[in-house]
């Protein structure tokens, strides 16, 4: 189980990293605080990183009965990242 956790963790991080990096175009661009664009970027940063946070100390304890709750939040990232990124 703890290859799966791996995996995931994998996963979530490549996504973290991409958010990362647009979220760091935004700001380089100086988009106003109150960009609508800049507020969703913030939010899935903020979600993908707790998400990340929670499969790793998930893998740490082997909680196979935890990352259940998570597969679908991976699986909805995943899918508006790829939307995201033909946008």
């Amino acid at each position: 189980m703890k290859v799966y956790y791996l995996g995931c963790s994998d996963k979530i991080g490549s996504m973290l990293a991409y958010l990362g990096r647009l979220r760091k175009r935004i700001d380089d661009e100086r988009s106003p605080h109150d960009d609508k664009l800049r507020s969703a970027m913030g939010e899935a940063y903020n979600t993908t990183h707790s998400l990340r946070v929670k499969v790793h100390y998930m893998r740490a304890h082997s909680r196979p009965d935890l990352l259940a709750r998570f597969q679908a939040s991976i699986a909805f990232i995943s899918l508006m990242i790829a939307g995201g990124s033909n946008g």
